[in-house]
């Protein structure tokens, strides 16, 4: 089934977003009585389906390997961001019961009646704010950075990358893909499962007067008043809480990095730290939400090699301190399906 699916033009993470929109299209159109435009219902199938189709269309054309990965990275990096925000549209008229006073009781249990968010307060310090404001944007152009270095390789000209077969190249991206998109959807179906809106905005609404009791805003000098304002602006989905994506999305880059590019790892170590730290120490999720988050992501990236592995049927055993492509029969050295469009007898 799975080397059928590849034949068709299908990899692993194209079947996470497209049964994500499909999930979500059939979430509204569940209740759709209560959603004031169900045209979101539509627009996730189109995205669906649209998806689906290209990604059909492209195999068709022979397009080689390289490039439909750069197609794929658009649409990861297009569609679920789009996905998440038509959210908006759907999850505050299908829920009943939001639980941020449940995920802040948490917090106080797991500190043994002290809440962090408030304790954090003593720490805050307007430049510290503005570099935590900085890596907490950094979440989707860190995603992008990743999957662009996986398939590069060093002293290649462009011919040669956009040209090559490499069957390594092709696992390993598609594997970090797929741990990119379930950690990604499977964060926004836990939106749908525990909807609550962040800390910071509960501050905002008179029915959570008396769950905290802060005393210093969170306020920068430069990055923060303008940075902060574009990311509350724009989330038209705001119960978006538990699991913290930021906290696993960066986890899963960290992960993906120290596997297959250890020395980018070392660079990045400090923007994702912040960046996880920052979904604290700014107010935007609830530390229970940052475990969550970080139990996911350990989970969507063992999940996401076991499945590249099977879904290419392509292993690559150590040797010599290299790794040695193994192709199964019926598949070409690159892990194409012998005889489909992008295979090498194509």
């Amino acid at each position: 089934m799975k080397q059928r699916l590849r034949g068709m033009g299908f990899e692993a993470p194209d079947l996470v977003i497209i049964a994500f929109g499909l999930t979500m299209a059939g979430v509204g159109l569940w209740h759709r009585e209560r959603l004031p435009d169900t045209s979101v219902i539509h627009r996730y199938l189109l995205v669906a389906l649209a998806y689906a189709w290209v990604l059909r269309m492209a195999t068709r054309r022979g397009i080689r390997p390289l490039p439909m990965a750069m197609l794929r990275t658009v649409a990861l990096c297009s569609l679920i961001p789009y996905m998440f925000l038509e959210m908006g549209d759907i999850l505050p008229y299908v829920v009943d019961h939001t639980y941020e006073r449940e995920l802040a009781a948490l917090d106080r249990l797991i500190f043994l009646g002290v809440d962090p968010l408030e304790a954090l307060e003593r720490f805050l310090h307007p430049l510290a704010v503005d570099v935590m404001q900085f890596a907490y944007v950094t979440y989707y152009p860190v995603f992008l950075t990743g999957l662009f270095i996986l398939t590069r390789r060093p002293h290649r000209t462009l011919r040669e990358f956009w040209n090559g077969e490499t069957g390594r190249e092709v696992h390993d991206f598609y594997a970090f893909m797929t741990a990119i998109a379930l950690t990604q959807c499977g964060t926004y179906i836990g939106y749908l499962l525990v909807p609550a809106m962040s800390p910071y905005r509960t501050t905002l609404d008179p029915q959570f007067a008396g769950l905290y009791h802060f005393t210093r805003p969170v306020w920068g000098h430069y990055i923060q008043p303008w940075l902060g304002a574009w990311v509350h602006h724009s989330e038209t989905n705001v119960l978006d809480c538990f699991p913290s994506g930021h906290t696993a999305g960066g986890l899963v880059v960290l992960m993906g990095m120290w596997k297959w590019r250890r020395p980018v790892f070392y660079w990045i170590l400090p923007v994702q730290v912040g960046l996880i730290g920052a979904t604290v120490y700014l107010r935007y999720h609830y530390v229970v939400d940052v475990l969550a988050g970080a139990l996911w992501a350990v989970l969507a990236m063992q999940l996401a090699s076991r499945w590249s592995e099977a879904f290419h049927g392509v292993a690559f055993p150590a040797q010599d301190g290299t790794m040695a492509t193994a192709a199964s029969p019926g598949e070409s050295e690159v892990g194409t399906p012998a005889g489909v469009p992008g295979g090498r007898d194509s």
